[in-house]
């Protein structure tokens, strides 16, 4: 004899299943639909233009006093023809002899290697971060942003969304700078411009769902 109470539990089990697979095939579908949508999102339409720009020669105290009056962490080096040479950012200065937070050389001309315990025993995350330290060292005292800056990776005008997404992931920095056909700059692509893209997007879907009664 079934009685009621298992009755009911069986019917709640199978409710759980359907919903679980309900849920799994919604978002397979809502994740195909959200990468589609992304696609048509282009980068001149969320980049910084026209965008803020240094010259190597700017001075260090030009760069911060320009960065934090303007509220930004990063610009783009570039030439007087308006191509990219580089871009600094607040860790390349923060990291110069001249600021609070400078590499400790009192033992001599480059920071300190650390042991392999240290790091687990991996001697390539060692020798790796003793050379990033060496070449911050080396640079330290500069007084010009051209010596300090760094490499600036660089996306065409007419590029995607997930274009640009991918390399900020891939290389792990914070902002892009965006030239045209002719290789000049003509924008900055952050990384809080891809969230604002992200949530439109998102917003967009959320009303489309609500609208079918999803």
């Amino acid at each position: 004899m079934i009685r009621a109470g298992e009755t009911m539990g069986k019917t709640m089990d199978s409710f759980k299943r359907n919903s679980r697979a309900s849920v799994r095939c919604n978002v397979g579908t809502t994740s195909t639909k959200l990468q589609e949508l992304y696609t048509t999102l282009q980068v001149a339409d969320f980049m910084t233009s026209p965008c803020i720009s240094i010259r190597p020669e700017t001075t260090v105290e030009e760069a911060i006093e320009l960065l934090v009056t303007k509220g930004i962490s990063g610009v783009p080096v570039t030439d007087d023809d308006g191509q990219v040479l580089g871009v600094i950012s607040g860790f390349d200065i923060i990291s110069l002899d001249k600021s609070p937070g400078h590499i400790d050389r009192s033992d001599g001309l480059f920071p300190k290697l650390g042991s392999c315990e240290t790091y687990g025993g991996d001697k390539k995350q060692m020798w790796k971060d003793f050379i990033e330290l060496k070449e911050i060292a080396e640079f330290a005292n500069s007084n010009t942003v051209g010596a300090i800056m760094h490499k600036a990776y660089t996306i065409g005008v007419n590029a995607t969304i997930v274009q640009a997404s991918s390399i900020v992931v891939e290389k792990k920095v914070h902002r892009l700078s965006v030239l045209d056909e002719s290789g000049k700059l003509v924008g900055v692509l952050s990384r809080g411009d891809i969230m604002r893209a992200t949530l439109k997007t998102l917003q967009a879907q959320i009303k489309v769902a609500d609208s079918d009664g999803v």
